[in-house]
């Protein structure tokens, strides 16, 4: 049996595929590497989990009035329930220019962010990628975040008023990634530090995410894409030093024209659904209900979305 040489040495962490040629004589074994990508963001990777899973749930009648001047987007939430005595508010102010946003939020509790996010190309990429910035004006701190994208990993920081911390994450092969991200705080003394390991397996449309911490908390997320515009995503967060505090919630959505409806459920009893209908270019109904299996309580809520 001959073999065929790749052309340039291979990386170790490439993933070999054999492929059989046959000739007259004998067999030929060809090496096909097959190119690693760039992961993503350490803190993201479960994102498209927490789509799913977390849904915007709210109860009492809702009005949201969005706006776009240019490259800025206006957006006022006004919004009435039991539990506020008020008419409970929220503005918002983004300006949006490719991918780079400067956006404005604040609400009838005096709570603000500002968040800045900064997207870098070319040379400057060499040192950073995406600079992001978010203010809370009530708590009076600044977080950062510094990210850079390899070919096959990427690295952050992250500084705060308080805490520190640095993430990496590399691609392993085509379908596996691991990382890890150590944060430790200004004043050791008060608050030690601390690692939290993940691992992610995705192919052909799933996703699989270990991770745990040195705090003890394990946990164990997954999404499958389980049929054309049917998501099924689950989370298990278990603490064995802290077992009430812990958590698996199970979720479902689905997407049919322009519908989408969310459901999820937890082992603390809690029940959940929206959905959201877009009946026009310029207008959005949503329906959102909410479940205590344990109390029996129920909230429900409707909402008109403008713009």
């Amino acid at each position: 049996m001959s073999t065929i040489p790749n052309t340039y040495p291979p990386r170790s962490s490439d993933e070999y595929r054999t492929l059989h040629l046959k000739t007259e004589n004998q067999p030929i074994l060809i090496r096909k590497t097959v190119p690693l990508v760039n992961p993503g963001i350490f803190e993201r990777i479960d994102w498209d989990v927490q789509k799913v899973l977390l849904t915007d749930n709210f109860d009492g009648v809702r009005l949201e009035l969005r706006q776009a001047f240019g490259p800025t987007v206006l957006n006022g939430i006004l919004q009435k329930n039991d539990l506020d005595k008020g008419i409970s508010y929220s503005l918002s102010n983004a300006m949006v220019s490719g991918d780079d946003l400067l956006f404005a939020q604040f609400d009838h509790n005096s709570r603000g962010t500002l968040t800045w996010n900064q997207q870098y190309t070319g040379s400057l990429s060499r040192w950073a990628h995406r600079i992001n910035a978010t203010v809370n004006m009530d708590s009076a701190d600044i977080v950062a975040n510094i990210d850079r994208k390899g070919d096959d990993h990427s690295l952050g920081f992250t500084v705060s008023r308080d805490l520190l911390g640095v993430s990496f994450f590399q691609a392993l092969t085509p379908n596996v990634d691991v990382g890890g991200k150590v944060q430790a705080s200004v004043y050791p003394s008060f608050k030690p530090a601390h690692f939290v390991g993940k691992a992610r397996y995705h192919e052909n449309g799933a996703t699989l995410i270990c991770a745990a911490s040195t705090s003890g908390m394990v946990m164990l997320s997954g999404l499958v894409n389980a049929a054309p515009g049917l998501l099924l995503a689950s989370e298990a967060e278990i603490n064995p030093k802290l077992l009430p505090a812990s958590r698996v919630t199970v979720g479902a959505q689905y997407s049919v024209n322009q519908a989408k409806v969310n459901a999820t459920v937890n082992s603390n009893g809690i029940i959940q659904a929206t959905i959201q209908d877009v009946i026009g270019p310029m207008m959005v109904l949503k329906w959102s209900a909410t479940h205590n299996a344990f109390n029996g309580l129920s909230r429900f809520g409707f909402g008109v979305q403008l713009g």
